[in-house]
């Protein structure tokens, strides 16, 4: 049988520190992936990705298992490459706009010039905050 726990509010041990649920479920990564791109997308660890596709050099969509309740939430990415990456990037790709049920992600270097290049990167990590529909 399924239990339920309802709290407005949670205390540490000695009753000093508290802090209200909502902040706790608001404030709460919904969605993270942590992948290699030259690895055939491998996901190393994830929550709420149901599934990753590869999209062409350097841009991947995953899939959220459970889907967001609007398309504006909020990503944030960095990726570690073992090689000088002075002009690399991670980023939601501007060619496609997040929906409900995915976003698509785009590595490579871009640079102010305009001299843009997708490329995998060796190691993405993409957290996302919003509202579970």
């Amino acid at each position: 049988m399924a239990s339920e726990l309802r709290v407005d509010t949670l205390k540490d041990a000695s009753g000093a520190n508290s802090i209200g649920l909502s902040y706790v479920a608001n404030g709460s990564a919904k969605c993270w992936c942590t992948w290699n791109m030259n690895n055939e997308n491998l996901v190393s660890d994830s929550f709420n990705v149901s599934s990753m596709s590869d999209d062409g050099t350097g841009i991947n969509r995953f899939n959220f298992t459970n889907s967001m309740n609007n398309a504006v939430y909020a990503v944030t990415s960095c990726f570690y490459e073992s090689t000088n990456t002075n002009t690399n990037v991670l980023k939601v790709d501007p060619n496609t706009a997040p929906v409900t049920s995915s976003v698509m992600m785009e590595g490579g270097e871009f640079q102010a010039s305009g001299t843009n290049a997708n490329r995998d990167l060796e190691l993405a990590y993409t957290v996302i905050h919003g509202d579970l529909a």
